[in-house]
């Protein structure tokens, strides 16, 4: 006479419950894997929207630099550094280098005088209106303390009229901008992206 079955030996428990945990640390690995894809793509978007509104905001501006509608002298390029550089634009049309437009609703930016540098100690890109003036304002464009973004270059280079890379003031004529920024997205680190781009200033040396 058969015996009736008695369920599951041991042996046959222990090598089901080895199939089940191979089977869940491989599910667990794939969903581990996907997630961080997900993060570091979603990180490295977000990064590079902000990098890219920032430059256009520069480029702009750039592009502005040494313009005065009554064609007066005094506007163009006041600073040219590595990672720093000022200009000045008659937004105004007055053909003064007006400090501040704080009383004047009609004009949108808040000086003639417009400056952007890297702050290394903070990770940041700046913008400053009203350089050297009591009208001086300055404001985080990117990066800082309160930001998990961080600027960790910004880099300008400048070129006369023939295209050839100058240190003379007078003589430029187009600018080169370098922007590298990261993001932390987990256990990946971090992402970092790299903006460049060639502004030319069509109202120098006009």
């Amino acid at each position: 006479m058969k015996r009736a079955d008695s369920g599951l030996t041991l042996v046959e428990l222990l090598v089901g419950l080895t199939i089940c945990g191979i089977v869940m640390t491989s599910i667990v690995k794939m969903f581990t894997a996907m997630s961080a894809g997900y993060t570091t793509q979603n990180g490295a978007a977000d990064l590079q929207q902000s990098v890219r509104a920032v430059a256009d905001l520069m480029i702009q501006e750039l592009r502005m630099a040494g313009f005065s509608a009554v064609s007066e002298r005094g506007f163009g390029i006041t600073e040219a550094e590595k990672t720093r550089i000022g200009f000045t634009v008659d937004w105004d049309n007055d053909g003064l280098v007006t400090s501040s437009h704080s009383g004047n609703d009609a004009v949108f930016q808040e000086s003639d005088r417009v400056s952007y540098f890297f702050d290394q100690e903070k990770q940041s890109l700046q913008r400053r209106t009203g350089e050297s003036t009591a009208s001086v304002s300055t404001q985080t464009l990117l990066g800082g303390s309160g930001d998990h973004m961080k600027i960790t270059g910004l880099e300008f280079s400048y070129y006369d009229g023939e295209g050839t890379e100058t240190s003379v003031q007078d003589d430029i004529r187009s600018i080169g901008l370098l922007i590298t920024a990261e993001i932390p997205v987990g256990r990946k680190g971090r992402v970092e992206r790299t903006y460049e781009a060639r502004i030319t200033c069509r109202n120098l040396g006009s």
